[in-house]
């Protein structure tokens, strides 16, 4: 089964009274802008991003926005004062 997100709105964040999002960009695996649901700088200039990007995002945004629960949605950028990448890697979980 899959979900067209440029056609269907999925109102999963507007189910909730309050939804926070934090990235860092100490991350190596998700870019802050993917975890917080935003434009990265390539997309904001980019013509061929602009259709599915904007949509996924501007479908995220509607459905907070179209809320009866009165969404508070909150963006959070982290940043770690880790002075080894090693030690980082412990803080996230993903050293063994």
């Amino acid at each position: 089964m899959s979900v067209d997100i440029l056609t269907n709105h999925i109102p999963l964040p507007g189910l909730f009274k309050y939804v926070l999002l934090v990235g860092t960009v100490n991350d190596l695996f998700v870019p802050s802008h993917s975890a917080l649901i935003e434009h990265c700088k390539q997309t904001v200039n980019s013509n061929e991003a602009e259709g599915y990007y904007t949509a996924l995002i501007n479908n995220v945004n509607e459905t907070v926005v179209a809320s009866k629960r009165l969404t508070a949605l909150v963006k959070y950028t982290v940043m770690h004062a880790s002075s080894k990448t090693s030690r980082f890697q412990q803080i996230t979980g993903r050293a063994g």
